[in-house]
């Protein structure tokens, strides 16, 4: 209880530092919380906050346009404090308690937020290398804010970050356009959160992709519909997900290898440089699936088509983009489902053995070289997909994680094993035939 108490207290340090001035500013030169910040006071003078002494890094808040209404300044620390507390926890390799931050009747959800930290800790620690977050940087971006009539307020922010695992110390694993939706009321004066959602992989898999879970958990304030109390749900998933993130690390190991006879070498590398160019933006040539519930084969397809792995309208598996038209038959015309689905694509990859691909699935997990694809899912279904960028080994040279640049989200030189996602699945990429 002590130490509940003093990091209550840690939670109300703050500093403000200017974007075009090399001085610390005082958090009283941020408006009062009953006034809104001015755009260049949020824009022009970032919010720096530091929840804890000797912290690992260092969080920014800033406004997307000059026209947006502004949070004001303790709108502003309570967001900035929450996200420390996340990124302390991952350097800590310890959740912390965000409870301090939430209003006194909305502690499930910070139960439920501490949970989701806790299950990313617990999962990175079960491999062999070190996922602590050495240093890191986070800009928070204005997206949407409004007023609700129960006198909340309902805040988007796009995140944008740069972290450093001890695994990897000297990459910056970098990590695009993560939108949180935080939801703040005031509590005796004081702004506190009701909610926060993140709107990524982690939070899918604990919160909505677990068949156990509430669905609407995250926009309730009780859960009445559980026969038991918060903690004890809370304690019950954690076990349930952690057992079954043991199984599927387990799973990795059951590959095995196969001699792949291709006619025509993959450009690895030319595969690689397209994905480190093309992780944040778009390409135009290609439609973004982004808005139809992600991006990632799209980028990984066009990844391939970049490494010289031609286009595949023949037989019964086609791999194909000669327009965005669904077409999955035979002929130069049309998007088949493999060039942008997960499962469509493990399928093409699995089954084509004619012109085209060359590529074993469900390879032995340290075999992948850059180049190669990591498929990623849920024991439903394959979800997620990734290129392999370059390979992280050990002093005996074993292979014991991969960075990986990724769509949707978008992330470039990330630790495979860092991912929410525990079902991981290599995809030998050999070539192509005629």
């Amino acid at each position: 209880m002590k130490r509940l108490k003093q990091l209550a207290m840690l939670l109300l340090m703050v500093f403000v530092s200017g974007c075009g001035q090399a001085q610390a500013v005082s958090a009283s030169v941020l408006p009062s919380s009953s006034e809104p910040a001015s755009v260049s006071e949020i824009s022009q003078v970032q919010s720096v906050s530091q929840i804890v002494p000797e912290s690992y890094g260092e969080g920014y808040f800033s406004l997307e346009d000059d026209d947006q209404q502004a949070p004001d300044a303790q709108q502003i620390q309570l967001m900035l404090n929450y996200m420390d507390l996340y990124y302390e926890s991952m350097a800590r390799m310890e959740p912390l308690d965000p409870a301090p931050l939430f209003a006194d009747e909305n502690a499930d959800q910070a139960m439920g937020n501490r949970m989701v930290w806790e299950y990313l800790i617990e999962t990175r620690k079960m491999i062999p290398g070190d996922l602590s977050v050495e240093h890191y940087e986070y800009t928070l971006t204005l997206r949407r804010m409004q007023q609700q009539e129960d006198g909340s307020v309902s805040i988007m922010v796009r995140e944008d970050s740069i972290q450093n695992f001890a695994l990897s110390p000297q990459v910056d694993s970098e990590s695009f356009g993560v939108y949180h939706s935080f939801v703040l009321v005031q509590q005796q004066g004081e702004w506190k959160l009701q909610s926060h959602m993140q709107l990524d992989s982690l939070y899918y898999i604990v919160v909505l992709g677990n068949p156990n879970s509430d669905r609407s958990m995250y926009q309730q304030r009780s859960f009445d519909t559980q026969e038991e109390d918060a903690q004890q749900y809370f304690e019950r998933l954690l076990d349930e997900l952690l057992e079954q993130a043991r199984e599927n690390i387990a799973s990795r190991a059951q590959g095995e290898a196969q001699t792949l006879q291709a006619a025509h070498q993959y450009d690895r590398q030319a595969a690689v440089d397209y994905a480190m160019e093309w992780v944040e933006q778009r390409n135009d040539y290609w439609p973004d699936y982004g808005i139809y519930g992600g991006n990632c084969q799209n980028y990984i397809s066009q990844c391939l088509d970049a490494g010289g792995i031609p286009m595949d309208p023949y037989g019964a598996y086609v791999w194909k983009w000669y327009g965005d038209t669904p077409n999955n038959s035979a002929g130069t015309f049309g998007r088949s489902a493999s060039w942008s689905g997960v499962e469509e694509f493990r399928d093409y990859a699995e089954n084509n053995d004619g012109f085209g691909l060359v590529a074993q699935v469900e390879a032995p997990f340290d075999s992948g070289e850059i180049g190669d694809i990591l498929e990623l899912g849920t024991q439903d279904d394959w979800k997620h997909t990734v290129l392999i960028v370059d390979v992280i080994t050990d002093e005996k040279g074993n292979t014991v994680d991969y960075l990986i640049n990724s769509n949707t989200a978008n992330l470039r030189n990330f630790p495979a094993c860092a991912y929410g996602y525990t079902l991981q699945s290599l995809v030998k990429v050999a070539g192509w035939n005629d």
